[in-house]
């Protein structure tokens, strides 16, 4: 498995490469990324302008720069 900083990379160009849906969210499949938690994830989409979506996601990783309910930070 790569580093985590190239995973931390993999996941934002993921993120910054997929369209948004017509919901204006970016999907993103986790299990591309094992290594990384979707708090992690929620932290990268946050250092890109955008949130992380917490409910909903049937399986994914969803990121909006508004959503229903955000993935807590803490």
């Amino acid at each position: 498995m790569p580093r985590t900083p190239q995973r931390h990379h993999d996941v934002a160009a993921s993120a910054d490469a997929f369209p948004a849906d017509r919901r204006d969210y970016i999907t993103v499949r986790p299990e591309e990324y094992p290594d990384v938690s979707q708090h992690r994830a929620s932290l990268i989409a946050w250092e890109m302008a955008l949130r992380a979506e917490a409910a909903g996601n049937r399986g994914s990783w969803r990121f909006g720069e508004t959503v229903v309910e955000e993935v807590p930070h803490d």
